[in-house]
Order: structure tokens, then C-alpha cells, then sequence
């Protein structure tokens, strides 16, 4: 398809190759842009003074090792009421119908939410409808259970 479009490999617009590139092993980007989202990273994390690795904050290595074995996974589970994330929350599960048709009750308690949060004065935020490449992302945190209810689906 590229071929069709391009007439030499140098032709080729450096988003346009990366999307095409698989992913890397054990990896959600492919090899470019994995690359440039490190080299950002390091650039961050170096002009970051207050960043958690440098060793002015006075971090030894038994605390930075605790810190560094925390994932977002675990952070979720042990401040909310949410039992199992799984292990990346950065990849979506295999679910199964019944599991999608709680999600669908979710979607309908999180829309109910959105219009009864309106002007309340309890400890709950909602939000909806944020896009994430043609997909919608719904949520609702109740600071008061400790929950974080999230939906995601195709953006209707």
C-alpha cells in the first residue's frame, strides 16, 4: 500500500513509516518510535531536578528500588476498591461478554453520573468523552468510596 503511495523509501513521511513499523518485542511502539519517546524520556528526566532518581534528593538504593518495582497496575489496586487491573493497564484485556456488558452498565451509571454530578457537593468528579484515536473514554473517581470507574469504547 505504501509502495502505491511513495516512490522511494526516502520519500516516506517519518510518522507515516513508524505507524507502519510492528512493534517491538515485548513493546506497544515499534523500534522509531520507541526510540524518540526514550530519548524524550532521558531529556526529561536529566533537565528534571526534583526528578526521583537524581541523588541530591538523597535516595538510597533499597528506596529507589521500592519505588522503581511500583507500576501503575499495583498503585491502582491498592488506593481503590478495584481488585485486579491486570498486569499492564496499558494493554487491553481479552473480555468476555459478560464482562463487556458490565462495562456497558458502567457506561450507563458513569452517563447517569454526568448529569446528577452537576452542581453536587459530594466527592465525585465525572468525565466524559475525551477521544483517543476514534475511541471514547469515560470515567468517574469517588474520592469518598476510593473508586475509579473507566470506560472505553468505540466513539459513537
Amino acid at each position: 500500500l505504501l509502495a502505491s503511495q511513495y516512490n522511494d523509501i526516502d520519500d516516506l513521511d517519518a510518522y507515516v513509516g513508524g505507524l507502519a513499523e510492528s512493534p517491538i518485542k515485548r513493546g506497544l511502539l515499534p523500534e522509531t518510535f520507541s526510540e524518540l519517546v526514550e530519548r524524550q524520556y532521558i531529556r526529561l528526566r536529566a533537565a528534571d531536578r526534583f526528578h526521583y532518581e537524581h541523588t541530591e534528593l538523597g535516595l538510597d538504593e533499597d528506596t529507589l528500588a521500592l519505588v522503581r518495582e511500583r507500576t501503575l497496575s499495583n498503585m491502582v489496586e491498592e488506593h481503590t476498591n478495584i481488585e485486579r487491573t491486570g498486569a499492564d493497564m496499558w494493554v487491553a484485556q481479552t473480555v468476555s461478554t459478560e464482562q463487556l456488558c458490565s462495562l456497558e452498565k458502567q457506561e450507563e451509571e458513569i452517563n447517569r453520573q454526568d448529569d446528577c454530578d452537576k452542581g453536587n457537593d459530594t466527592n465525585t468528579f465525572a468525565k466524559s468523552a475525551v477521544p483517543i484515536f476514534g475511541m471514547e473514554v469515560k470515567w468517574t473517581v469517588n474520592e469518598d468510596e476510593g473508586t475509579i470507574r473507566m470506560y472505553l469504547g468505540a466513539k459513537t
